[in-house]
């Protein structure tokens, strides 16, 4: 029986490629060198039961956090939440609950189960969840923060 629980726990995670309407749940960081993001997809189009997808972003590389919020808030709106914090936690606190449209691809490496991968993490919008979004205009001054750990160190919705 404890198998049973195990295989339902695994298969909450193995999503196929496509997007998919996603709400923001968790937010965390398992060291300081790393964030770990988590969204829930409810039952839709390919998909029969509640679904989980996570991302980790890392110190060393902070700018694929950066465009993803961008990407997914916009410029301004990235930019007003991280502003005049010193890590990144609390605001991310802040954006549990947010919808997103994620775009999820698969990456084979040579294991059972492909590794799900979320590509990009998308305003919720229709035309990003059928497709016709235009990238994100990438010009102008670009912002940078730090990790920081907090002194509770995750957050997640109920």
């Amino acid at each position: 029986m404890n198998n049973n629980i195990n295989n339902n726990q695994l298969g909450m995670w193995i999503i196929p490629p496509g997007r998919y309407s996603a709400i923001f749940k968790q937010v965390s960081a398992p060291d300081p060198t790393q964030i770990r993001v988590v969204f829930e997809l409810m039952p839709q189009r390919g998909l029969a039961d509640v679904k989980k997808a996570g991302k980790y972003y890392y110190t060393s590389t902070p700018q694929w956090l950066e465009k993803d919020l961008e990407c997914w808030l916009g410029r301004d709106r990235a930019r007003e939440l991280l502003k005049g914090c010193s890590g990144i936690l609390v605001p991310l606190r802040k954006l549990i609950g947010t919808k997103a449209v994620l775009v999820i691809s698969n990456e084979d490496r040579g294991q059972t189960v492909p590794l799900v991968k979320i590509s990009e993490i998308l305003p919720h919008t229709r035309e990003s969840f059928e497709g016709n979004s235009s990238p994100v205009n990438n010009e102008g001054p670009k912002f940078r923060f730090s990790f920081t750990q907090d002194e509770d160190d995750s957050a997640m919705a109920a």
